[in-house]
């Protein structure tokens, strides 16, 4: 029988992410038997990593559509959105891109990573020899897979059950907590919240992968970036605490501030959008119209 457009809750929400986790796990046990007898080292590969990410979370958003039901336009939601708030989603993220950097310092400031978390970073950020890999991983796959199932798929359905602000919440600490270190989860969560509102407010997932690409290359290739800030792309930045200069951060406010009133000018909403009826699922608008879809 076809469940109601409210899948899932937060409980339900939690077995995905847990079943994401574990499949992850699974997938990987081989490529560390084949590690510990043949040292090739493709545990921490940064192609192979793609690949098990989108293996699993294929089968979850699977399961997910088996058990809920919902259209595949629901989850898959590629509703075009305005130029204007593309630009906003590009400006906006500059600004956070800053800020969660010397939130980043602060968390290891407190919390020092232990050697080998430096070491998995520092491949992922600036691999030797495979920076396609991360490529593919960090700027094609994640972003892509992640938003269908934390956007696409589990904010959807939080939204039908709880108000703006809890489904925000409850979707960004689960986001968070899949990364499974602490030295993610504050820049995770914060940016699952920021996701989540361009989700809100569009109900499309091309301004949350648009700005969850655009964190992600920065993170393959800060090294390449024109210019050079302590704390944030100059040395080693996984390999010591180095906060970034106030005036770079007063520009990282200054960018995600703008980069929220361009997108909020854009996307013109109100309360029914944030939290649409089970039974008025969001409707597309006709083309070239300003007025997001409701």
């Amino acid at each position: 029988m076809k469940q109601s457009n409210t899948y899932p809750g937060f409980w339900q929400a939690v077995a995905l992410c847990v079943t994401f986790v574990v499949l992850q796990i699974l997938f990987l046990i081989p490529f560390v038997i084949l590690d510990a007898i043949f040292e090739l080292h493709l545990a921490s590969h940064p192609a192979v990593i793609g690949v098990i990410n989108l293996g699993a979370c294929a089968l979850v958003i699977t399961m997910g559509w088996r058990i809920g039901r919902p259209t595949m336009s629901e989850v898959w939601a590629l509703r075009r959105v305005s130029g204007r708030a593309v630009a906003g989603v590009i400006v906006a993220s500059g600004g956070a891109i800053i800020l969660l950097s010397e939130v980043d310092n602060l968390v290891r400031f407190i919390l020092p990573a232990p050697e080998w978390i430096v070491r998995l970073f520092a491949d992922l950020s600036a691999p030797s020899g495979n920076v396609g890999s991360a490529v593919f991983l960090l700027v094609m796959v994640a972003p892509v897979t992640e938003e269908l199932l934390f956007r696409g798929l589990i904010l959807r359905g939080l939204l039908q059950r709880f108000g703006a602000t809890e489904a925000f919440l409850l979707s960004s600490m689960l986001f968070g907590l899949v990364h499974l270190n602490p030295w993610q989860f504050v820049s995770a969560a914060a940016l699952g919240v920021l996701f989540a509102w361009w989700y809100a407010r569009t109900r499309s997932l091309i301004p949350s992968v648009l700005g969850h690409a655009l964190v992600n290359a920065t993170v393959v290739g800060h090294r390449w970036l024109p210019f050079e800030v302590r704390g944030f792309n100059a040395g080693q930045p996984f390999a010591r605490t180095e906060f970034q200069p106030l005036g770079f951060d007063v520009l990282g406010v200054l960018l995600l501030a703008t980069g929220l009133w361009l997108f909020h000018r854009a996307t013109p909403t109100n309360q029914s959008q944030l939290n649409p009826s089970p039974e008025q699922p969001p409707r597309a608008i006709a083309p070239g119209s300003d007025q997001p879809p409701i």
